[in-house]
This record gives structure tokens, sequence and C-alpha cells, in this order.
């Protein structure tokens, strides 16, 4: 079973919308999991271990054997809420937690390795409308408002901060804390995949270096700096 592991306790049945929601696993509503209930999970008291297994589907792969507890197999972190499990001989990997439909975006090499794909501001997902003149208007999804207003705030800092450094200027005051950019960071791949603050933290993705990287992708710096290139080329070569 590859991907991440997870123990709700007292949970003995199939995991709804709402045990998965009270769990702090609303990341994991709607995917195609396996789970099994046991007596004794992790904390030695009865539950139930589930486990996404989406991806490997979507790769063509078999469905995996029935998830279950093994003590011996698994390492588990305990959570306020639910634990943490991974298999001790396959540790989650980026393809056992991509999404089966991914938000075009750019490539960033995390604090595991793996390169993620973080996806742009600028392709959150937005209604279509055909007014009454026959033009098509695009707006907002209520669902990705707060994302949209934090991705503002950090683009703002951002800029801010370059400008700052090119007058050598003290850095200025952020919209945005640090937890701030982190949570907004997660928020960004959770998009792409199936994890949230917690496998963030155990899969430890997010360093100093790798979050500034997260932050450019989701601005889409890497897009700008390519057009800007090719605009250059065109210019010399004229």
């Amino acid at each position: 079973m590859a991907g991440f592991l997870y123990y709700i306790p007292k949970l003995r049945t199939k995991p709804q919308a709402a045990d998965l929601a009270a769990a702090g696993l609303g990341h994991l509503d709607g995917a195609n999991l396996s789970y099994s209930p046991c007596l004794a999970g992790p904390d030695g008291a009865p539950g139930c271990v589930l486990a996404v297994d989406e991806a490997s589907l979507a790769a063509g792969g078999k469905r995996p054997a029935l998830v279950r507890y093994d003590a011996g197999g698994q390492a588990w972190q305990a959570g306020k809420t639910f634990w943490l499990g991974v298999e001790k001989n396959a540790p989650p990997r980026e393809i056992d937690l991509r999404r089966p439909a991914v938000l075009p975006g750019h490539l960033v090499t995390m604090g595991d390795g793996q390169a993620w794909r973080v996806p742009c501001l600028r392709y959150l997902p937005e209604k279509m409308v055909l007014d009454d003149d026959g033009l098509v208007r695009r707006e907002p999804l209520a669902a990705f408002a707060p994302m949209r207003e934090q991705g503002r705030l950090l683009e703002e800092d951002y800029w801010d901060i370059l400008a700052a450094a090119r007058e050598n200027q003290p850095t200025p005051a952020l919209r945005l804390s640090d937890a701030g950019q982190m949570q907004l960071a997660i928020d960004y791949l959770s998009l792409n995949y199936r994890l949230g603050r917690v496998e963030c933290n155990r899969l430890g993705l997010l360093t100093d270096s790798v979050l500034v990287k997260v932050i450019e992708a989701i601005l889409d710096v890497p897009g700008l700096v390519k057009l800007l290139d090719e605009s250059k080329k065109k210019t010399d070569a004229g």
C-alpha cells in the first residue's frame, strides 16, 4: 500500500464526509478510499484504518489489498484527531498523493527530493458565464475566494521585497506571516495532491528555500521569466 495511512479512533464504519471533516481529514473527502475497522489500532483501542488508492488506479495499477493495521510493518504518528502512518517499506511518493485531475502549474523540487506540481494563482478554476450580449465572462468561484485574496497579498509582498532589495532598502512589513505563507503553500499543493499540513510536515516538503520557490510558482514567476527571456531573444535577433 503506497501513500499515507490514516487511523481514526473509535470509528467502526465506512468513513463518511462528516467523519473525515471531524477528524481534520476533509482533503480526503471524495477520494477513493480503502478502509478497515480494527479492534486495536496504533492507540491500542478500536478504530478504523484507511488509505487513498485513487492515484495507483489512475496510473493503471491494480487496486491494493485491503488496508489493515500492521504494528510491525508500519510507522505511526499520533495527532490530535487522527493518526498518520506509512508503510515502512513503501514511503509515500508524489505520484501516490496526486489527484486524478491536476491544475496547471510549475514543478518544484521539494524537501523530499521529488518534483511536485504547484498550481498557479491564475489557473484557479473559474465559472464561465454567457451574458445577454453573447459575451463570455469569467467569474471567480466562491470556494477559491480566500485563496485568491491570500494570493493577492502574497503577490504584493513578493514584489515589495524585490523592490526593497533592488534599492537597498529594509525589508518592508509583510502582509502574510511565515505561518500564513506556509499555510497558503500547503493550500495550493492540496489542489493537486491529497495532503494537508500534517502530511506536508511528515514529508518535510517545505524548507525556507523551497517555500520561496513555491511562492514564485504560485505567482507564475517562472512563466514571467521565460516570457521576458523570449522577448529579449527576439529583440536581440531583430
